[in-house]
């Protein structure tokens, strides 16, 4: 093999090189954000699950708190009434009547209508932390989305690879003249 072949040789290994550096990085940049691709839109299928569930939550105990309401004002009517049954009952048997029965009796319904109110207030407390919730719900799911969102990695750059690759053989050439002409021989390129 001759002496000026060698930097020949060694400029196209460079040239292949660089070309097999660009192509290995831009596979491994391929796959790595199909990957993240992936990834991501697992992320986003978990994040909505998670939502949905705690939407279906916070609904159960919507329902259960209404249920609840309903049930205590039944109950709290239904002992109300029994209760001016039970005086007017008592009042007509003991021969009693007038202002301070009337007056018994309004007192047990303005109790009765206090205790209804308190429910109806807590039951609408209830509906308006609800409302915080599903908002606090739909701002968590939409940070996780946004925070799935994955940050591309970049191809390398071609122009940048050739240009890498036409200095390694600059150099290699410039080498090959500086140690030729201090030597003596040459490529025999001007």
């Amino acid at each position: 093999m001759c002496l000026p072949a060698l930097p020949m040789i060694a400029m196209g290994l460079s040239l292949a090189g660089s070309g097999l550096n660009f192509a290995q990085q831009s596979a491994y940049a391929s796959g790595m954000n199909r990957y993240q691709q992936q990834i991501s839109e697992r992320n986003q299928k978990i994040a909505h699950e998670a939502a949905k569930e705690q939407y279906g939550a916070l609904g159960a105990r919507l329902v259960q708190e209404s249920v609840r309401t309903g049930q205590e004002t039944i109950k709290i009517r239904q002992e109300g009434l029994e209760a001016r049954g039970r005086v007017t009952t008592a009042a007509a048997e003991a021969g009693v009547g007038g202002g301070s029965v009337s007056e018994l009796l309004r007192d047990f319904g303005r109790q009765e209508g206090e205790f209804v109110d308190a429910l109806t207030a807590s039951e609408g407390f209830f509906k308006t932390q609800a409302e915080f919730e599903k908002r606090g719900i739909r701002l968590g799911l939409e940070s996780r989305l946004i925070n799935s969102i994955p940050d591309k990695i970049q191809r390398p750059n071609l122009l940048g690879s050739a240009l890498s690759a036409f200095t390694d053989v600059f150099d290699i050439y410039s080498n090959y003249n500086y140690i030729s002409s201090r030597y003596g021989g040459g490529l025999g390129i001007p």
